[in-house]
């Protein structure tokens, strides 16, 4: 492997960014500006309306799903979706909302609200924050039809940063499958190149001024419905089947 091909998040690390929010537009399927929608509660009609239009009213910070909950079948059932994104996401949601409240961060975007809080020492509201951003880019770095290889210039940059291409997969299936830890892998762009990064706690690459690619969610929250303890099953349908490399390519690009 390249010098420098992977890294670690610790907790507690310091530093800023919100390139990620760059890519606004970059592509009609990336739900940017935050990758988290936020609906707004005095809407149209009376009824909520997912919007990414930010703005100092009431508004409630919320994972807003790229696609039906049935859309990942026969690999991620709806089922497991259904429970994943809403429920076990609810509360979440409900707690960057209650924190933001009154603070200077109501209303801006998520990666606003993750950066700011980082550096005000709101732990909780930048953990929660986090957990959302998190789970909308894992959302969006899976689609129907996924898996193969990435093309142009995010193949370019795996191809420099892993040597080759079955060296990347080999990397990132261990890391992945690795025993020791549970929590979140990610690809992010590093310079020209990329690079994988992990965390076994509840942060983001984007509080070190990174631009993620792709995330896959490694806690149990995330495969245990579908697949029980077979890790190594879920990562395979991910890379074979899901991996969402359009996206994260249009990413690369844009940022």
């Amino acid at each position: 492997m390249h010098a420098g091909a992977e890294g670690y998040i610790a907790n507690g690390f310091s530093g800023v960014g919100s390139v990620q929010g760059r890519a606004a537009g970059a592509a009609g399927m990336i739900n940017m500006a935050g990758m988290v929608g936020m609906a707004n509660v005095d809407g149209k009609d009376g009824r909520e309306s997912v919007s990414t239009v930010y703005s100092p009213k009431a508004v409630r910070y919320e994972v807003v799903l790229p696609y039906r909950e049935s859309a990942l079948e026969p690999y991620i059932s709806a089922r497991a979706i259904r429970r994943h994104a809403g429920r076990h996401m609810q509360r979440y949601s409900e707690e960057v909302t209650r924190l933001c409240a009154g603070t200077g961060l109501a209303g801006r975007n998520l990666e606003a609200v993750m950066t700011g809080a980082h550096l005000l020492g709101m732990q909780r509201l930048t953990e929660c924050a986090c957990h959302l951003h998190n789970h909308q880019t894992y959302w969006q770095s899976m689609r129907p039809g996924g898996g193969g290889r990435p093309r142009g210039a995010l193949m370019e940059a795996i191809i420099r940063s892993y040597g080759t291409w079955e060296n990347f997969v080999s990397v990132f299936r261990s890391r992945a499958l690795n025993r020791l830890w549970t929590g979140w892998l990610w690809l992010v762009k590093d310079g020209s190149n990329v690079m994988l990064m992990h965390d076994t706690g509840i942060s983001s690459p984007v509080l070190q001024g990174k631009a993620v690619l792709l995330a896959l969610d490694m806690w149990e929250c995330a495969y245990f419905m579908d697949y029980g303890e077979d890790r190594e099953a879920y990562v395979e349908v991910f890379l074979g089947h899901l991996v969402n490399w359009e996206a994260a390519g249009l990413l690369f690009t844009a940022c």
